[in-house]
């Protein structure tokens, strides 16, 4: 990267990346579609909405099963069971606070931009003591267009007031590091251990550890 686009900020996905959200996520889908609509929604199934929008997930499912329930409905009961999962139990991912920690002290600005509802972002940056490292937290709740389109990681920038050029993101699925390309950003794909396997390959780096040296080395470059 030439010196005239340094880095200047880092935006953060949530789910996968800031915590290990997933099988909560999966788990309280499972309760809501099966336990009381009756479906049979299975982890194959699941996969196909990884990264995506809760908004992007019910109307897919409503046109393929014939749900007879308007999709805010839907969004707002899977959201209750899963804050009811999540309360008092969130879990960051290993090693991401002091990597938080370290890109504040060298002067990187950060931000959030997650799929997510913006109490449920709220709900896990609150417990995981985290919201006040972050100067913009952008959900992907009223955003017309989802992952992998890139408006979410561009009003990301915007908000730092920050050139899309000048930023990094850290992902965890396919459609999130397609959106961070999409909007001219570094991608950089976080491949936890046991998660979900994705297509990284147009990841500008992928790296399994948060202390992975490769990833301090590509932010400065």
């Amino acid at each position: 990267m030439s010196a005239n686009r340094k880095l200047a900020g880092v935006i953060f996905d949530m789910d996968g990346v800031l915590i290990d959200s997933e099988p909560v996520h999966y788990e309280a889908t499972v309760k809501y579609l099966n336990g009381e609509l009756g479906l049979a929604f299975n982890r194959e199934e699941n996969l196909e909405f990884l990264g995506r929008s809760d908004e992007y997930m019910f109307r897919i499912l409503q046109k393929r099963y014939d749900l007879p329930y308007p999709v805010p409905q839907m969004i707002e009961r899977r959201c209750e069971i899963y804050l009811e999962l999540l309360t008092g139990k969130v879990a960051l991912m290993p090693g991401v606070v002091k990597l938080i920690r370290d890109l504040k002290e060298d002067g990187y600005r950060l931000a959030v931009a997650s799929s997510s509802l913006n109490r449920v972002i709220d709900t896990i940056l609150r417990e995981g003591e985290i919201a006040h490292y972050f100067e913009v937290i952008q959900s992907g709740e009223h955003l017309p267009y989802c992952k992998p389109r890139p408006e979410i990681f561009l009003m990301a920038a915007a908000g730092m007031k920050i050139a899309p050029g000048r930023c990094a993101v850290i992902e965890d699925t396919t459609v999130g590091i397609e959106a961070a390309r999409a909007a001219g950003m570094l991608a950089i794909a976080y491949a936890a251990p046991g998660a979900a396997a994705q297509d990284f390959s147009s990841a500008d780096i992928v790296i399994q550890s948060f202390a992975d040296v490769n990833l301090r080395r590509a932010l400065r470059s």
